[in-house]
């Protein structure tokens, strides 16, 4: 399955690999969801892209890949809408990947409303219980 402009997964799995050329959206735009590619995911060109409201449960848009994600040389565009109760030590994982991922944390963009100011947030990958982890942190 593959797009070259904009590709949305909604809640659910889907049971696919995934090549991308163009933007994937998670859930697509103002939708919160957990979405599962039973396969492999492919992204390489454009933005695969994780809108974030808050660090709680169903507060961000997560992606678990069963296979191997290469996200190379696209970029994943995290889209922080509303994190006013944001706390320091906040973690909220978007990406799991159970099979091997490529991809370079200094690819992914994150877009933060001026009304951040003061607050940090950095992008952590890790490996949790042997999958890859990536996720926010502020």
């Amino acid at each position: 399955m593959g797009d070259t402009s904009i590709l949305a997964i909604a809640d659910g799995t889907l049971q696919s690999d995934v090549t991308s050329s163009g933007d994937f959206e998670v859930g697509g735009a103002n939708a919160i969801i957990d979405a599962e590619i039973d396969g492999d995911l492919t992204q390489t060109d454009g933005a695969l892209t994780v809108e974030f409201v808050g660090f709680g449960d169903g507060q961000a848009d997560s992606l678990l890949i069963s296979g191997d994600a290469i996200i190379d040389p696209a970029t994943i565009d995290l889209d922080i809408a509303d994190l006013a109760a944001a706390d320091v030590g906040d973690r909220q994982t978007f990406l799991t990947v159970a099979g091997a991922l490529t991809l370079d944390v200094d690819q992914i963009d994150l877009f933060v409303p001026v009304a951040f100011d003061g607050l940090t947030f950095d992008i952590v990958r890790e490996t949790v219980n042997g999958a890859e982890e990536v996720a926010l942190v502020v």
